[in-house]
């Protein structure tokens, strides 16, 4: 499939020395508010190749890579999102 929209959109946010893979793993469809009922997500993967310098574009952003342990333990402060593909990546 052409992906080249997800990776236009990779590089509107970040700064990467190599451009990664990227894949589609899933969607998000989370009912439970309004804002929720009237969208759909797409869960994608972003596989960088090893050394792969990453950097978050936005002077307003700040950001870094971390472990699945690492983001899992900041679950509660996570968007609803974030954390229903958690909830999958922790049960695989």
């Amino acid at each position: 499939s052409d992906l080249a929209w997800a990776l236009r959109e990779f590089k509107e946010e970040v700064d990467v020395s190599v451009m990664p893979t990227i894949e589609i793993v899933g969607l998000v469809y989370d009912p439970r508010d309004m804002v929720g009922r009237v969208h759909l997500g797409v869960v994608m993967r972003a596989i960088a190749q090893p050394g792969a310098h990453i950097r978050i574009k936005d002077e307003h952003i700040s950001g870094e890579l971390k472990t699945f342990d690492e983001v899992y333990g900041l679950y509660d402060s996570l968007e609803s999102w974030s954390q229903l593909v958690l909830d999958v990546l922790a049960s695989k």
